[in-house]
């Protein structure tokens, strides 16, 4: 869909704007920078960020559909962890109200970075078999919520029964950890 994709570099593109002016420009750019955050927040909720996006081809046997799907939606994804990370780094340097709740987020963690960087379709498909294989015991993937909550359970082997995942999904689970 021409519009998801046209929502996501437009949210992408607060996202960075918003990046250079408090980071980089500074001074009076920030107050800008502020404004393009509160945009931003509001275009990803108004336009679907904070879920997932369903994939058209899921019953397809041509598996560069598949990849370019998988793709798709990953980029969402991980475009909507982005923007919650910059939440909450606004909110740890600048103690700015987080204006996203953990809750919002309906996604999935992001994959592993080696399924997420593969150079082929052929080469994420020989990923998705290994990760299922070695996972058949446990779930190969977890909404971020349920992951927050399995980091903050006094259970000891909590963390044991989340599903392998990236830096990226790491760094957006820590953001909430201290800025809860």
């Amino acid at each position: 869909n021409s519009t998801t994709t046209d929502h996501l570099s437009l949210v992408q593109t607060y996202l960075l704007l918003q990046i250079c002016a408090m980071m980089y420009l500074c001074g009076s750019d920030s107050t800008q920078g502020l404004q393009m955050h509160a945009t931003m927040i509001s275009l990803a909720r108004s336009t679907g960020l904070m879920q997932p996006i369903t994939t058209e081809c899921a019953h397809t046997s041509d598996l560069d559909s598949l990849w370019k799907e998988f793709i798709k939606a990953e980029s969402h994804k991980r475009t909507l962890f982005a923007v919650h990370q910059i939440d909450a780094l606004w909110y740890q340097l600048l103690s700015i109200p987080r204006a996203i709740s953990h809750l919002e987020i309906k996604h999935d963690l992001p994959c592993p970075e080696t399924h997420w960087t593969a150079p082929s379709a052929a080469q994420w498909a020989h990923l998705q078999l290994i990760s299922q294989q070695q996972h058949h015991k446990h779930p190969t993937s977890m909404r971020y919520d349920d992951a927050v909550r399995h980091f903050l359970s006094s259970s000891t082997d909590s963390t044991s029964s989340i599903p392998p995942f990236d830096p990226y999904g790491a760094i957006n689970i820590t953001h909430f950890l201290i800025s809860s």
